[in-house]
This record gives C-alpha cells, sequence and structure tokens, in this order.
C-alpha cells in the first residue's frame, strides 16, 4: 500500500529539499496534527498526500487501513489519477492502456484475480462473439464520470463483424453498440445466425441448442433438450415440441420479450429463406434466425450493483432481487429507443419469460 502511493508522488523525497519546502497551510503542525485525530484514516492518508511536509511526517509509518477504509481511499485515487482504475477483486489500483487494439485487454498490473478465472473482473455479457467484461464497463463509465483521460470512448468497443463455426458449418454476423443513459451503462447487440457452407438445418438446430445461453442471456436458453438446465426457461420462439416430429424450427416475428433476472429485453425473428432447388436435397432449408437485445449494465461502480451482479449470476436463485420485482418488461428497450427517438414517454411494451414458457408459437 505504501510502495504504490509513493509512485503516485511526482519525484522521489529528498529530506534536504523537505527542510526547505514550506507546508501548504498557514497553521502550525501540531495544530493541523491535532484536527487529523478526528478524522477517519482514508482521509489522513488522503490530506497527507497533498504535501510532502506532512507526507514525511506521517510516513514511512505504516498506514493501518482497514479493508473498506482501503477501498475508498483507493476509489478517491482512481479519480484523480487518469491512467488508473479500481480493481475490486485484489483492492489495487491498475493501469490501463489508453491505445487499445483490436484484441488486447484494457488492464495491466500484478492481479492474480484477473488472471483466475473466479475474478469478478472477468465476468462479462454472455454474447456468441463480443467479449465485453467488467473491466470495459467499468472503464467506460470512469470516462463518462470523471473526465476523458479516465477511459476509452464507448466506440472503442462497438463492433461489427462476420464469423464461421466450422463444426456446426454455420454463419454469424454481429453487431454491438453501447450508450450511456442517465448515467448509467447499455448496450445494444444484433446477431444474424444461418447456415453455411458445409452446413445443414440439422446442424444449425444443434449450434442453436449448444449455445442458447449465449443468444439472449445466461438465463434463457434455447431448448430443452440434450443440453438444457432444468432451472432455465426456454426461449419462446425456440422452443420445440418433442412429442412429434417436426421441423427444427417454426417461423416467428416475436414480440418484445424480457428476461426476469436480468435487465435484458429482447426481439427474435425465425424466418425460412428458400434455398436453390440444388440446395434443398442436401442440406434442407435455409433457416435465419435474428436476435436484436438490450441490456442495461448500470453505473458500473462495483461489480456487486444490481444491473451487473444479475446479469452476470449463473443461476436465478443467486440474484437476492429479480429484474421483475421493480422494472416492467420491455423497459430496458424502452428507454434506448426513448432517446434514440429524443423522447423518454414511448410506450412501454414486452412480456416475461417465465419457466413453464412456451413450446412454440
Amino acid at each position: 500500500m505504501l510502495s504504490h502511493l509513493r509512485r503516485l508522488l511526482p519525484s522521489r523525497l529528498d529530506p534536504r529539499r523537505l527542510r526547505a519546502q514550506k507546508c501548504t497551510l498557514r497553521l502550525p503542525t501540531e495544530l493541523v496534527d491535532m484536527i487529523l485525530e478526528y478524522l477517519p484514516p482514508e482521509s489522513v492518508v488522503a490530506f497527507v498526500l497533498t504535501c510532502r511536509v506532512f507526507y514525511s511526517r506521517h510516513f514511512p509509518r505504516p498506514a493501518h487501513l482497514s479493508s473498506s477504509a482501503k477501498e475508498t481511499l483507493l476509489h478517491w485515487l482512481d479519480q484523480d489519477t487518469p491512467s488508473l482504475y479500481f480493481c475490486h477483486d485484489c483492492t489495487r489500483l491498475h493501469s490501463w492502456r489508453r491505445a487499445l487494439k483490436p484484441a488486447p485487454p484494457c488492464y495491466r498490473g500484478p492481479c492474480r484475480a484477473i488472471n483466475s478465472a473466479s475474478g469478478h473482473m472477468r465476468e462479462s455479457l454472455r454474447t456468441l462473439r463480443w467479449r465485453f467484461n467488467y473491466i470495459k464497463a467499468q472503464l467506460a463509465m470512469n470516462r463518462h464520470l470523471y473526465g476523458p483521460l479516465h477511459g476509452p470512448p464507448l466506440r472503442r468497443f462497438e463492433e461489427a463483424k462476420s464469423g464461421f463455426d466450422t463444426f456446426h458449418g454455420v454463419s454469424i454476423t454481429y453487431s454491438w453498440r453501447a450508450r450511456i443513459i442517465s448515467d448509467k451503462l447499455y448496450v445494444r447487440g444484433t446477431t444474424v445466425i444461418r447456415r453455411g457452407k458445409g452446413g445443414d438445418e440439422i446442424s444449425l438446430r444443434a449450434f442453436i441448442d449448444f449455445y442458447g445461453r449465449f443468444l439472449v442471456c445466461g438465463h434463457l436458453q434455447a431448448d430443452d433438450g440434450v443440453y438444457s438446465d432444468r432451472g432455465i426457461p426456454v426461449i419462446p420462439e425456440l422452443g420445440q415440441d418433442h412429442s412429434s416430429p417436426g421441423p427444427p424450427f417454426r417461423q416467428v416475428s416475436g414480440g418484445i420479450r424480457s428476461c426476469s433476472v436480468c435487465y435484458t429485453d429482447y426481439q427474435m425473428e425465425v424466418t425460412l429463406r428458400d434455398p436453390l432447388w440444388y440446395e434443398r436435397s442436401s442440406r434442407g432449408r435455409d433457416w435465419v434466425i435474428e436476435v436484436n437485445r438490450w441490456h442495461r449494465l448500470g453505473s458500473c461502480r462495483s461489480p456487486y450493483d444490481l444491473e451487473w451482479n444479475n446479469l452476470v449470476a449463473m443461476r436465478p436463485e443467486n440474484v437476492s432481487v429479480p429484474r421483475s420485482h421493480g422494472c416492467a418488461a420491455g423497459m430496458v428497450r424502452n428507454e434506448w429507443m426513448g432517446q434514440e427517438a429524443g423522447s423518454a414517454s414511448l410506450p412501454v411494451e414486452g412480456t416475461f419469460v417465465s419457466l413453464s414458457g412456451e413450446k412454440g408459437i
């Protein structure tokens, strides 16, 4: 802790220079010491960092700070030091890279918690290709709240790409956008999935079932078949009736639906496009699944904040306050579209996806 605080000072401490320096306050040092006795420890450390005279009087004595006091102090330093951000896993400050390249992480520093799969900082929004973890969300909000030097602009996180799953023969096209509304971070994604070279409608269905919990959010799955979790609701637009044979999908132009656990709204369309005549017998029909999703990530001041914690919770029972208790279905999409249209009075429409779910539409 002390070594990190020393690095925040512009130059090394020289006792000969300290004797020549004057205190920034025109008060006797003894009187200042008496005042500091009434302040909490984190405030004392923050104060002595403003003046080398007081710094030399209080350090190198160790700063005995509780975990909460240390976290408060580091949050203050996070606000005043543009090149650093606060890590909630190791309770330290890390530097971030301003020139974000296509794929490198936004952090560097000796944090074992970041390299652990169980760290909060590695938790991310569940998507098929786009990677947006808590560190990126925190830096985006740091820039908004503390100034342009504290994080990268939102456009650095936005993507529009295409990919291909060679195992299933599936083509994936996606785009993601981000914006801040009322000091809260929102993201919107559009994903189009269809069979590609070497794939057929059966392999497309297998792909959808396997990655079902990445299509909308982690609390909704594509089907209740072999890859299913009995405690997770089924996306109604993708549900199948296993009691009788039928096509792998049904044509659906779905309405606005919402997850009852996290702050996620979505709209899904399943359409059938007729392939060329010579492909019909070998590859089957050409199904296209298009998913539009809206997420409210919150202020991202802590991974324990309501919106973020609900989003990354692996199980619905791990959430203390579900979204359905305080936010109407379709509200997240309404807030996004309201800002886009320059009005916040758009009608709210949507329904929550229940655990029983619909097997088909």
